[in-house]
């Protein structure tokens, strides 16, 4: 069974592994989503936390992308969410 520290803990591998984000910043995001798992996460980069706390993150997942999730459209929910996240970080 797959647990949210298990997926908290792939997608950082997954981020610091790409590299995501500006070499030297540390300033990427991550979106991992499961949806056999039903388990999703934003993971930021150290050098983005000043503009993107884990607390918005969540904010944003809550708001913008489980709602389209739980009708059945990830589509829609995966768009909405990446807007947010955009307008965000704009």
């Amino acid at each position: 069974m797959v647990t949210r520290n298990d997926f908290e803990d792939f997608t950082l591998r997954i981020l610091n592994t790409w590299g995501v984000g500006k070499k030297g910043k540390n300033n990427g995001v991550l979106i991992g989503i499961s949806a056999g798992y039903r388990m999703m996460r934003i993971q930021n980069g150290y050098g983005i936390q000043k503009i993107l706390s884990d607390d918005e993150t969540k904010q944003i997942i809550d708001s913008y992308f489980l709602p389209s999730f739980k009708e059945g459209d990830m589509y829609d929910g995966t768009l909405k969410g990446l807007m947010a996240l955009m307008e965000k970080l704009k």
